[in-house]
């Protein structure tokens, strides 16, 4: 595992439209996604949120990986448009 496949509460938080505060309440309930503890800080296995999602909201893990899928492909996308744009400010510096 790596932290990458960590999350944040802020991350299960935007990942599920609800605030920090609930997913902290649930936590406290005993109730939402499994968490580990990384020394004080509390995570969220990438996995265990997809299972959790997929238990609770039957169909919505398919939702989720089509949702991470376009995030990668905007970022790819992002990615293309700043190299551009660094090309074309360095012409017009030239």
């Amino acid at each position: 595992m790596t932290l990458a496949q960590l999350l944040t509460t802020r991350q299960v938080a935007e990942l599920l439209q609800i605030s920090e505060g609930c997913v902290r309440n649930w936590r406290s309930e005993q109730y939402g996604p499994p968490f580990v503890r990384v020394g004080r800080m509390i995570r969220y296995k990438t996995a265990d949120v997809e299972e959790w999602l997929a238990r609770e909201i039957p169909g919505i893990a398919a939702d989720v990986k089509r949702l991470q899928k376009d995030a990668a492909y905007w970022t790819n996308v992002q990615e293309k448009a700043d190299a551009a744009h660094d090309t074309l400010k360095k012409r017009c510096h030239a």
